[in-house]
């Protein structure tokens, strides 16, 4: 079945909900509801321990990650949230992939 063309009033409709839309307050709501129940802490403390239990350093996840030294530090020791992007990165540097997964609340 071919998918109808929205009517005009669709689309400046459409168009009207794009523009109220606020990207960055969105993000940091998301942000946000993913460190508090989908177990970012966790997550970070599991790569900490994965990454000590390996000696790998700090200074040698930073040269791999491209994460300066001061900011891993500051999220392993819960300081400050990573985003999705550094998380993923983080857990590249040592071997690990950061999968997200979206559930019914």
């Amino acid at each position: 079945m071919p998918k109808r063309k929205p009517t005009a009033a669709e689309h400046e409709q459409w168009k009207l909900d794009v523009q109220k839309v606020d990207i960055e307050a969105d993000r940091a709501d998301l942000i946000a509801q993913m460190d508090s129940e989908s177990g970012i802490r966790e997550a970070i403390d599991r790569l900490k321990a994965y990454r000590e239990s390996r000696s790998i350093s700090l200074r040698d996840l930073e040269a791999s990650s491209g994460i300066p030294r001061g900011n891993l530090s500051r999220i392993e020791n819960h300081e400050r949230s990573p985003t999705l992007d550094t998380l993923r990165k983080y857990a590249a540097a040592l071997g690990k992939a950061v999968r997200v997964v979206v559930v019914d609340a």
